[in-house]
């Protein structure tokens, strides 16, 4: 009978021994830390990060006690720690820069809303720092070289943590579900996952409460769960909500299948960050074969979308109040924002026909009501420069022109002084596309419509279209 009982025991533990290390962790930059290998990890990891040179590995686990984690530390060439419990669960952990701490999410649920979701810093020690609150939908955290600071992933905008003390840093606009967040290197370039795939931001360009300008994006045939960069900082592992991996790449923009894993992870990031001499948005789809078919779209100057806080938040997400000052100035309430578009000049406010004008036959048109903003129309242009355009709107608020390119939205080619009455132009320039901006000088921020012109220059007389100064701040 004992011998019975013995054998059925052994049927019983091969099973959940293969299962116990069945959790498959792939690193971007392709090269396997041994501090991974060193011991066997559970299935059921809830988080997991590497240390930027490989030689720690933290996770958080399940505890045995229902509505706990425990957080377990492992160094190389170690045994690892007694695991630290903690009442919630833990979303995302990622490393600093000095490889020695690492940050987290900890989310608490609550009888009430959807709970809190905290900040903190961890060392390995038996406690962890709670930092402070931040909006209960943050799902993904990772390090961010090029701003000396941590991204934060979270709905309707990426969030910034100023290092070494965790100040609240820049705000960045991005409506809708944000579910992962990776740089790109040493750069201001960020990738952020989202839904239906992904979308690249440069941060160094400022939006306000704008929401941030997609540089390009790349759709993925599931929800975006994960995203790592790899070692030279111009390619993107992505993990989908189903555990299929693929290799995002934004220049030239697709991605191609790369098999499948539980986690993903990242390590150092690039010494320099990429340079992405495209000046084109893309829009890649990836199909479930290796191949993916791509479709390239062209970014068209549109005015940005607003998003105001009282409207882009879902009602059931309340804007967590930060635990330390903002940097940024305090979002407004959310009642008077709701008009989306307060900030748009009345163009044609007055054009509105009247009831009994098929009476009036006369050709005298009604002298009192001229268009309340008047756009001087400018006299045909002169084939004598290379480019010229005409800026309409809020004149005074404009103090250069700026040109990007050719073909290149990092390099500028121009900067022009505009005339008194919005014209500007300018000669020799290479051949290519460019990149057509206004500039409010200094540190202010200027608001235009559309938010920027792409332009064709040649050896032709080119005219850009109008562009219309709306605000700054």
């Amino acid at each position: 009978m004992q011998l019975v009982r013995l054998c059925f025991a052994v049927v019983i533990l091969i099973p959940w021994a293969a299962t116990a290390a069945s959790t498959d962790v792939r690193v971007s930059s392709g090269a396997r830390p041994a501090v991974l290998d060193q011991a066997a990890l559970p299935d059921t990891i809830d988080a997991l990060a590497l240390s930027p040179d490989g030689a720690r590995l933290a996770y958080a686990r399940p505890a045995a006690r229902e509505g706990f984690t425990d957080l377990v530390w492992l160094e190389a060439g170690a045994t690892e720690s007694d695991p630290v419990t903690i009442q919630g669960d833990v979303r995302d952990l990622v490393f600093l820069e000095d490889g020695r701490s690492l940050a987290g999410l900890h989310h608490r649920p609550a009888k009430k809303r959807q709970g809190d979701t905290f900040l903190f810093t961890w060392a390995g020690d038996p406690k962890i720092s709670r930092i402070m609150r931040v909006p209960p939908s943050s799902s993904d955290l990772d390090r961010w070289p090029g701003g000396d600071a941590l991204l934060l992933a979270c709905r309707n905008e990426v969030r910034t943590f100023l290092e070494p003390d965790f100040r609240s840093g820049p705000l960045f606009s991005l409506p809708g579900d944000n579910f992962a967040v990776t740089s790109l290197g040493n750069s201001t370039y960020v990738v952020v996952g989202q839904a239906e795939g992904l979308s690249l931001l440069d941060l160094s360009i400022p939006s306000g409460r704008l929401s941030m300008p997609v540089l390009a994006s790349l759709r993925t045939p599931a929800r975006v769960a994960g995203l790592a960069d790899d070692a030279e900082g111009d390619e993107v592992l992505v993990r989908l909500i189903d555990g299929r991996l693929f290799l995002a790449a934004f220049d030239p923009p697709g991605l191609r299948a790369a098999g499948s894993a539980t986690h993903i992870a990242g390590l150092a990031k690039a010494a320099s960050g990429p340079v992405l001499p495209f000046a084109r948005g893309v829009q890649a789809v990836a199909e479930p074969a290796a191949e993916p078919e791509i479709l390239v779209a062209e970014i068209q100057g549109e005015p940005a979308t607003r998003t105001p806080p009282g409207e882009s938040r879902a009602p059931d997400e309340p804007e967590s109040p930060p635990a330390e000052p903002e940097t940024r100035p305090a979002d407004p309430p959310a009642k008077p924002e709701l008009d989306p578009q307060p900030e748009t000049p009345p163009v044609d406010p007055p054009v509105k026909p009247e009831p009994d004008a098929e009476t009036e036959t006369p050709a005298a048109d009604p002298p009192a009501k001229p268009e309340p903003d008047p756009e001087p129309e400018m006299p045909p242009v002169a084939a004598s420069r290379q480019i010229e355009g005409q800026i309409v709107g809020r004149l005074e608020l404009v103090q250069a022109v700026v040109l990007l390119g050719p073909d290149n939205i990092l390099r500028e080619a121009a900067r022009i002084r505009p005339d008194a009455d919005g014209t500007w132009g300018t000669d020799g320039l290479a051949p290519g596309r460019y990149r057509i901006q206004l500039d409010g000088g200094g540190d202010r921020v200027l608001v235009a419509e559309p938010r920027f012109l792409m332009v064709d220059v040649g050896d032709r007389p080119t005219r850009a279209p109008k562009i219309r100064a709306v605000r700054s701040f």
